[in-house]
């Protein structure tokens, strides 16, 4: 394995069975899609970096050239997210388990809509997103402060 910045390249081939809805990283599935600067996506995933962030976002790696893989731990996906640079100039996102069973496919995304697009994916929940975001921290604390944060929620949300 090769480092390019922060960005990792892998010196193997991962081929995966596509009959079992996986995904397939032969040679001849990467050969559909144009090469893609990786440094470019990861910038692009980063626009917004509190967003980047809240998706649990580690490990980029370069898909040979054609794109790149993260893995994230967001509250909708956890698991990989493969970005890559279709012939049209648009980006494919593939989100996948960390087994490579592929979970969501969203096609031709802009540049410019690629970090908003994969937050929409991986962590945003809509109307709910606050409150699951209170539920995750107040599970953390300390059980005497739990039911007071609680109530201090509850109260905020009738202002909201």
């Amino acid at each position: 394995m090769r480092v390019f910045g922060n960005v990792k390249r892998f010196s193997y081939i991962c081929v995966m069975n596509e009959l079992n809805d996986n995904l397939d990283l032969s040679k001849e599935f990467l050969g559909k899609y144009r090469d893609a600067d990786p440094g470019l996506i990861l910038r692009a995933l980063m626009a917004d970096i509190p967003k980047y962030l809240s998706w649990g976002a580690r490990s980029a790696v370069n898909l040979f050239g054609k794109g790149l893989r993260i893995t994230v731990s967001g509250f909708k996906h956890k698991g990989w997210v493969y970005v890559l640079l279709n012939g049209s100039d648009l980006f494919d996102v593939y989100l996948t388990t960390n087994r490579g069973k592929i979970t969501k496919i969203i096609r031709d995304v802009g540049v410019e809509n690629l970090s908003e697009t994969v937050d929409l994916a991986v962590e945003f929940t809509g109307a709910s997103y606050e409150s699951l975001v209170r539920k995750s921290l107040v599970s953390k604390s300390d059980p005497e402060v739990q039911e007071e944060q609680e109530a201090e929620y509850q109260m905020e949300d009738k202002y909201l």
